[in-house]
C-alpha cells in the first residue's frame, strides 16, 4: 500500500508541474510490483544545441571534428548532469551510470520514494525504465555447404563489378554493434584493426569475442574475406552492445561513445582519430522508444 500511495503521489506531483516531467507508464506499473527499478534520466537540457554548434564550424580534419564534438559533449553534460549526480551520490542504495553522447544518467536500484524527488526536479525532462532491444536469433542450418568462390548475395548484388572497378574497401575502418565478432574466424582474423578496436561494456574481455554468433555474421557480411564479405579489404572494430538475447539501451549507448571516440579495450585512453566510417546497427527498435533515447545518440 506504501508503495501504491508514493506511485500516486509521483503522478500528481507530475500533473501539476508547469512543463510536466515524462514519466514512463512502464515505469509507473514496474514499482507498483516491485520495490525498485533501473532507469534513464534524461535531463532538460539537450545535446542538440552542441550539435548544432559544431556542424556551423569548420575543420581541417574529420579528427578535429571529433575531438571537439566530444569534448563539448562531455563537458555540456558534465555541467547539466551535475546537481542531480551529486543528489544521486547521496544515495548509497543506488548505482549511477552517466552517458555524455546524449546527456542521461542510468541509476539503478530506485524505488518509489527516490521517484518523487526526481520526479519535481526542474533539471530532468524525463524518467524512463531502463528497457532492452529484442535480438534476431540466429539459425544453425545444416545443410551442406557449397562449394564456390563468392556467396549467392555477393554475387546478387554485383559486388565482383564493384571489386574489380579497385573498390573492395581497403583503407576503410568499419564497425558493428552487436553481440560481438569471432576475431579468430578464419574470414575476418586478417583485418581486425588491433587496438582500439574493441569494447565489452557487459563483460569487459580485453579481446573480441561473439557469445552468440550474430555479430560474426553480421561483420562477415560487411568485410568478411573469401568471397562472404562485401568490402574484403576494409578493416574492422567491435563493439559488444548485445547479449545472447538482447541489447540493453545502456550498453548501446557505451558502445555510441566508443564508436564516436574508440577506446582501449579497457575503456581508457581515448582516440577519436580511430573512429569507424561505418557502424552496422543490425537489431531493431519500436519508433516511441527510438525518438526517446537511440535518437540522440545518433
Amino acid at each position: 500500500m506504501v508503495t501504491r500511495a508514493l506511485v500516486l503521489a509521483v503522478t500528481i506531483a507530475v500533473q501539476v508541474l508547469a512543463v510536466p516531467i515524462y514519466i514512463s507508464p512502464s515505469l509507473q506499473h514496474s514499482l507498483k510490483l516491485k520495490d525498485s527499478v533501473d532507469v534513464f534520466i534524461t535531463l532538460k537540457d539537450r545535446p542538440s544545441s552542441v550539435f548544432s554548434r559544431v556542424n556551423n564550424l569548420s575543420f581541417a580534419t574529420r579528427e578535429q571534428r571529433l575531438n571537439m564534438l566530444v569534448t563539448s559533449l562531455k563537458q555540456h553534460a558534465s555541467l547539466s548532469q551535475e546537481p542531480v549526480l551529486d543528489f544521486l551520490t547521496t544515495k548509497s542504495s543506488v548505482t549511477v551510470k552517466s552517458f555524455w553522447i546524449s546527456n542521461q544518467v542510468w541509476v539503478k536500484n530506485v524505488d518509489a520514494k527516490l521517484l518523487e524527488v526526481l520526479a519535481v526536479r526542474e533539471d530532468i525532462i524525463e524518467v524512463t525504465e531502463v528497457g532492452s532491444v529484442p535480438l534476431e536469433q540466429s539459425i544453425n542450418s545444416k545443410a551442406a555447404q557449397q562449394i564456390c568462390s563468392n556467396e549467392w548475395g555477393i554475387e546478387r548484388i554485383g559486388a565482383p563489378e564493384v571489386w574489380g572497378k579497385g573498390n573492395t574497401g581497403k583503407g576503410v575502418l568499419v564497425a558493428n554493434i552487436d553481440t560481438g565478432v569471432r576475431y579468430t574466424h578464419q574470414d575476418l582474423k586478417e583485418n581486425f584493426v588491433g587496438e582500439y578496436g574493441w569494447f565489452d561494456p557487459y563483460f569487459s574481455t580485453p579481446t573480441p569475442d561473439d557469445r552468440n554468433g550474430h555479430g560474426t555474421h553480421t561483420m562477415g557480411i560487411i568485410c568478411g574475406k573469401n568471397g562472404i564479405g562485401v568490402a574484403p579489404d576494409a578493416s574492422w572494430t567491435a563493439c559488444r552492445g548485445c547479449d545472447n538475447f538482447s541489447c540493453t539501451y545502456a550498453t548501446l549507448l557505451a558502445c555510441g561513445e566508443f564508436m564516436i571516440c574508440p577506446t582501449r579495450a579497457n575503456g581508457t585512453e581515448p582516440d577519436c582519430s580511430k573512429a569507424p566510417r561505418l557502424v552496422s546497427n543490425s537489431w531493431f527498435v519500436i519508433l516511441g522508444e527510438m525518438k526517446r533515447w537511440i535518437l540522440p545518440a545518433l
